[in-house]
This record gives structure tokens, C-alpha cells and sequence, in this order.
């Protein structure tokens, strides 16, 4: 039960950021310009992919292989969004830095649940 849980609260960040995302690109693509200057359609994919690969996460359907790519997706979208040593101030910097933070502890879960 508690892995249950643990895995669908850590699926909510998917999900809820995932659709935003997938609904809204632009904003995500602009803050990742300096990252390659990704596509409207490859931010809304990514999206789309958190989503679906969130709502997976609950079931427990191949978890390992689903929380693996949901690492790799959570770490380019770290880097790529969330460039606080690129911040142009002290107050973006710190906003930056909080979400590289907890991001970081979501690796960590998912992590764990990549664990076989």
C-alpha cells in the first residue's frame, strides 16, 4: 500500500505539470531556448509523455522501465528549464534553484522505484 502511495504522489507532479505543459508550450520552450531552442512540438511531446507515463507510474505496470524514462525526461527538463546559473537576478536565481531542489528529490523517488 505504501508504495502505491508513494508512487502516485510522486505521478501527480507528471501529471499535473505534464498537461500544463502539453496545453501551454510555449513558455517551457522559451525559458529552454538556450538548451538547443526545442520545438513547440517537441516541448508539447514531452508533456504528452510525462502524462502518460505518470498515470503508468500508478498502475506499477513495468515500473523500472517507467520511472527510468521518466528520469531521463525529469533531467533534461531540469537542465533545460531551470538554468538558475543563467538567472539575470538574485530572486530568479533563488526560484530556479528551488525547482533544480526538488527536482532533485524527485529523482531520488523515482530512483528508488527504478530499483528492480
Amino acid at each position: 500500500m505504501g508504495e502505491l502511495v508513494a508512487r502516485a504522489l510522486i505521478a501527480l507532479l507528471f501529471v499535473v505539470n505534464g498537461a500544463a505543459t502539453a496545453r501551454d508550450p510555449e513558455p517551457r520552450r522559451a525559458k529552454a531556448a538556450w538548451f538547443g531552442n526545442p520545438p513547440l512540438l517537441a516541448v508539447r511531446a514531452n508533456g504528452i509523455a510525462m502524462v502518460l507515463l505518470g498515470l503508468v507510474l500508478v498502475t506499477g505496470w513495468q515500473r523500472t522501465w517507467v520511472a527510468s524514462a521518466l528520469i531521463v525526461l525529469l533531467a533534461l527538463t531540469t537542465v533545460g528549464g531551470h538554468a538558475f546559473w543563467r538567472a539575470a537576478d538574485g530572486a530568479e536565481r533563488s526560484r530556479e534553484l528551488t525547482q533544480v531542489i526538488k527536482n532533485t528529490a524527485v529523482l531520488g523517488g523515482l530512483l528508488l522505484l527504478a530499483l528492480p
